[in-house]
């Protein structure tokens, strides 16, 4: 069966949903009746401790089934590993900052204008109804969230029913730190919250209205209270227990546990002893296996009602717990114990991409705040504009599919990202202690390697990328992008999304002309560490290519840190990349912008520059066997016209061509030119790969190359970086291959077109 594309399947879901600003009151009721329900099911301290996630310890087989229906993800983070501040991210759509989110202090003392998710879904037609705990207080952002007040039981979440936990108390007055009495499931409160959530399920059947029902569940947070048939689960001393009970070598004296076990009554029970160790695992797996069976109790009723088939349900955990690991228990730290979460997300049949089977998982990375906007996007809801999180509905059609390359999280003074490859903390300040550690080799996160000299990029990269995040989550931009010259018009199309990252988007100006134009695909500058595609007029002049009939397209591509964080080797795998996928993004766009397919040319300047010729020389990279339409496109351009570019990536090379050379370690993920240098003789293979010059061979597209100021092959020059010294040898290497190859300086000779814009115009048309 085919595969439906991400945009067809989207497009299918809801083009039965009329949003309520729009739609007339005579078709309200019916088109409300028509949208998925949502159930949204919070569990505290929940880490992927679930036998779908390959938990040997762990008896949960309703969170088991559920996976088994839907979609697991593998690598899901909250933004805060405390339960205040993690659930007023999510709902908020907000990312905490130094002053936002703090602790346990409820969204209202931050920001009480925030809109919040239940809010959106109440305001566009749902009945919106909370039971349990969902935010941390029960009257925060209460009465504009939800249809009617929240709900919690009588009985609170640390009330005891066994007599004989308060016979002593600790000196917060609190009970024994777990019991086991033999009591029925709903006696406690998560009982009561589950028998609850079941009656508003019975009420809401029949409401005639969509509904979003959040329910809330308290454990497996402490204390570990649950009734003595889940205890009878697990044989405590069969349980195992981890073998990384110690901190992790060379971690700063910043990275603490919580301690927030001694707030409870211990007994005998001796925190580090195995009998601890045994005992708290007993304690957080048995109260996670009651939560499963109110989970499945739940879920049945929601299926007996016939609501299943149209109800999204989501399973979140709102951050994770270290379970005796380097000794800690609890969360409060950034480690990746206490910040990955399960989450678990089912589509109803009808939502479902037919030509993907359900049970499915995916190592996509995603936070917290991306919930928000995926179930607007799946509900056919508008979200809010000032969301800060993303949509991840791509990842229901192809799971295999990415999302993000890192995940941004804080606690306290503490900020962290988390790569496919890296975990790293920076403590206090950006001059404070730091903490790495390589999840390739060092999963268990027991050795921090900031401080190692092999990891001195990464530790750079990682910092910059750190500060990227922390500039968007206090509202800021994740670079400081160039604007538009004034002589650049309007584009006819705006952040286009060519591929999965956040920069994957590109810009695109349609010409006026009736038959299919060619177009100029532009490449900005920045060394592959900064620029953006609003650039583009230093490259070409938009106005005049649009005039002679051209259609133009500026894109934005991932940075070298981008490649360095994700472990690609070498890191210019990233930009390089990217630019490819965006030359076939618009080859198969070609019918619906009115572009020819053939004629396409690349344009740009510095390192956009040398992307420019790297395609124009790399065999084909179109994959013809691929599912994915893009992917079939070929990569090979009509033409390159580029300004400044570097056309060697190998320093030996680019210091024989020219003496003082400094640019481009960067790109292979080496701090310094000289130490690029040094490990030049190993890293030949990736020259040959990456290299313009190294690439060029017969039937390659011709290519025209301005710089500023003459050469002097051997000599020093005043900007190495941009050379024409570059150009007049790959001049001289095109020529062997019979490569058209039109070099321009001042002074050349035999100069034909005076400008990029020039050289594309007479090419293309």
């Amino acid at each position: 069966m085919r595969r439906l594309t991400h945009a067809a399947w989207v497009a299918g879901l809801v083009s039965t949903v009329l949003c309520p600003s729009i739609e007339s009151q005579s078709t309200r009721s019916q088109s409300t009746q028509s949208r998925p329900n949502v159930l949204f099911i919070a569990i505290d301290d929940l880490r992927p401790e679930l036998g779908c996630y390959g938990s040997q310890s762990a008896i949960t087989p309703h969170l088991d089934e559920l996976a088994a229906e839907g979609l697991r993800f593998d690598r899901a983070y909250c933004q805060y590993p405390i339960c205040g501040a993690s659930r007023a991210s999510l709902l908020s759509g907000l990312y905490p900052t130094r002053s936002r989110f703090l602790g346990l202090d409820p969204l209202d003392k931050y920001e009480p204008d925030a809109v919040t998710l239940p809010q959106t879904f109440k305001e566009q037609g749902y009945t919106t109804i909370s039971n349990g705990k969902i935010f941390h207080s029960p009257d925060d952002a209460d009465a504009r969230s939800w249809s009617e007040p929240a709900w919690r039981p009588a009985i609170g979440p640390l009330d005891s029913l066994d007599p004989a936990t308060r016979e002593q108390l600790s000196r917060r007055r609190r009970g024994y730190i777990v019991e086991s009495p033999d009591v029925p499931d709903d006696a406690y409160f998560d009982g009561k919250v589950a028998e609850k959530t079941i009656a508003d399920l019975q009420r809401l059947r029949d409401a005639g209205r969509p509904f979003f029902l959040a329910c809330g569940f308290v454990r497996p947070h402490l204390p570990f209270y649950a009734p003595r048939r889940y205890w009878d689960l697990h044989d405590r001393d069969g349980i195992p227990i981890a073998d990384n009970r110690f901190a992790p070598k060379d971690a700063p004296k910043e990275l603490r546990g919580s301690r927030e076990y001694d707030s409870y009554y211990l007994g005998d029970l001796e925190p580090g002893s195995d009998t601890w160790h045994h005992s708290m695992r007993h304690g957080y797996l048995a109260s996670t296996s009651y939560t499963d069976a109110l989970v499945g109790r739940v879920l049945t009723e929601l299926a007996r009602l016939g609501l299943a088939d149209n109800t999204i349900v989501v399973v979140w955990g709102d951050h994770g717990w270290h379970l005796g690991e380097h000794d800690f228990w609890g969360k409060h730290n950034t480690l990746d114990n206490a910040l990955r979460i399960p989450l678990i997300i089912r589509l109803p049949r009808s939502m479902r991409d037919p030509a993907v089977a359900p049970g499915q998982a995916t190592a996509a990375m995603v936070e917290s705040v991306d919930i928000y906007p995926t179930l607007c996007e799946l509900t056919g809801i508008t979200p809010p504009e000032v969301l800060q999180g993303r949509s991840f509905t791509h990842l229901f059609t192809d799971p295999a599919a990415e999302f993000r390359d890192a995940i941004y999280a804080r606690f306290g003074a503490d900020e962290c990202v988390v790569t496919g490859c890296y975990a790293y903390t920076r403590y206090t300040d950006p001059d404070g202690p730091r903490m790495l550690f390589d999840h390739r080799n060092d999963p268990l996160e027991n050795q921090n390697v900031a401080a190692d000299p092999a990891y001195a990029v990464a530790v750079s990269e990682l910092d910059g990328y750190l500060d990227e995040r922390i500039r968007v989550a206090e509202g800021g931009a994740a670079s400081k992008d160039d604007v538009y010259d004034p002589a650049v018009p309007a584009p006819t199309l705006s952040e286009v999304a060519y591929g999965p990252h956040e920069r994957n988007v590109l810009d695109f100006w349609r010409a006026g002309s009736e038959s299919p134009s060619p177009v100029v695909m532009v490449i900005h500058g920045g060394g592959w560490r900064a620029g953006s595609k609003e650039r583009v007029q230093r490259f070409v002049d938009v106005r005049r290519l649009l005039d002679a009939g051209i259609s133009v397209a500026a894109i934005d591509y991932r940075f070298t840190r981008h490649g360095v964080i994700a472990g690609l080797e070498p890191p210019v795998q990233a930009p390089l990349h990217d630019a490819a996928r965006a030359l076939q993004f618009i080859r198969s766009r070609a019918s619906d912008w009115g572009i020819d397919a053939e004629r396409i040319g690349l344009a740009g300047g510095s390192a956009g520059a040398c992307s420019s010729l790297w395609l124009a020389f790399h065999d084909d990279l179109a994959e013809p066997d691929s599912d994915d339409p893009v992917a079939r496109q070929s990569t090979r351009p009509w033409c390159a016209a580029v300004i400044g570019a570097q056309t060697s990536l190998d320093p030996r090379q680019m210091k024989a061509w020219t003496p003082n050379s400094r640019y481009g370690a960067q790109a292979f993920g080496y701090a310094s030119f000289a130490d690029w240098l040094e490990a030049a003789d190993r890293l030949q293979r990736w020259f040959d790969a990456y290299s313009p010059y190294a690439l060029v061979s017969a039937g390659d597209a011709p290519v025209y190359l301005f710089y500023t100021a003459t050469p002097g092959i051997g000599e020093p020059q005043r900007d190495p970086t941009h050379t024409s010294n570059f150009g007049v040898m790959l001049q001289r290497q095109c020529e062997k291959s019979g490569v058209e190859c039109e070099v321009v300086y001042p002074g050349a000779a035999g100069v034909s077109h005076q400008t990029a814009t020039d050289y594309l115009i007479a090419s293309l048309r």
